[in-house]
């Protein structure tokens, strides 16, 4: 389990590391500035500061803040779709200016001194800052999202409080792990797990004599239960997600269910440690499932 933080706080804390990084990359080269010759009787009018060709030691460096930059850009750019398209341009106008930032190239904008530029960029991310800084009150709402051996393993919400340490919590199945279910309890049979799997469609399905499930249902009081209709639109969710991949959609609906609610705090239930590692990347907190639940044991008749 990874520390329960916000989608939103883990975005800007992120970008706090990015800018500090092309900071630090800047300091590894230097800046030169142009200027006519005078006895040329030529004027060329071009950048005034130029930067230097970096190093070859530090280019390394340079590709992996890049690669960083846009791993984050792609989470930060898919919870802002839908913003105006004056607020789109501005944000397209940044994320090509902080590339051309860390690629070092020289611009109208290039200042004489790290200090200068470091000043510029600042400038430039408020916008992004801005999009990232809606005010927080009292406690995020925290939604769990298990994925299919999860809920073979107890498909019971009230099982998950231990897991996040309340019994307040929004519990979301995903179509891609209720479809799972099904293809096991059909395919497996009285096979154990096939037996699970049909357990835990039986409480799914009565959750519905509730009320609607696509609306959100209350179960053990304080729990609301929740049935994610459709697929997520994969062409819209990070490049690294495969749309083929089960797994995937499930960290792809994680992610658009994230994306509605920026300041809630999605965290994603699997004992899978490559499903753990794809939610570390989605900037996901991810949690093991609940231990599964012993069988009470009948007491024994009295023969006193």
């Amino acid at each position: 389990m990874i520390p329960f933080r916000s989608f939103q706080q883990r975005l800007t804390d992120e970008l706090d590391k990015i800018e500090a990084n092309i900071v630090d990359l800047w300091r590894k080269s230097s800046i030169e500035e142009f200027r006519n010759d005078p006895y040329s009787g030529i004027v060329v009018i071009t950048h005034r500061y130029h930067w230097k060709s970096l190093p070859a030691e530090h280019r390394g460096l340079q590709a992996k803040i890049l690669g960083t930059y846009k791993h984050w850009f792609e989470l930060f750019d898919r919870c802002h779709a839908q913003h105006s398209s004056d607020v789109r341009d501005e944000i397209r106008e940044t994320d090509s200016y902080v590339i051309s930032a860390i690629q070092l190239q020289t611009s109208w904008a290039t200042e004489a001194t790290v200090d200068e530029n470091a000043a510029y960029l600042a400038k430039r991310l408020i916008v992004y800052r801005q999009l990232l800084a809606h005010p927080v009150s009292g406690t995020p709402e925290l939604v769990l999202v298990p994925d299919t051996n999860a809920l073979l393993q107890s498909a019971d919400p009230a099982h998950y409080a231990d897991v996040v340490g309340t019994k307040s919590f929004t519990f979301a199945l995903a179509p891609t792990a209720l479809s799972e279910l099904d293809q096991i309890k059909h395919l497996r049979g009285h096979q154990p797990v096939g037996e699970k799997a049909e357990k835990a469609i039986r409480l799914i399905k009565g959750w519905r004599n509730q009320g609607s499930v696509l609306e959100g249902v209350t179960v053990a009081k304080t729990i609301t239960v929740k049935m994610i209709p459709t697929e997520p639109r994969m062409s819209k969710l990070p490049s690294w997600l495969d749309a083929d991949n089960k797994d995937d959609r499930l960290i792809g609906t994680a992610l658009e269910i994230q994306c509605s609610h920026l300041l809630a705090v999605v965290v994603f239930v699997t004992g899978d440690i490559n499903l753990q590692n794809k939610a570390e990347m989605a900037f996901l907190p991810w949690a093991e499932p609940p231990e599964p639940q012993a069988k009470t044991a009948k007491a024994a008749p009295d023969k006193s």
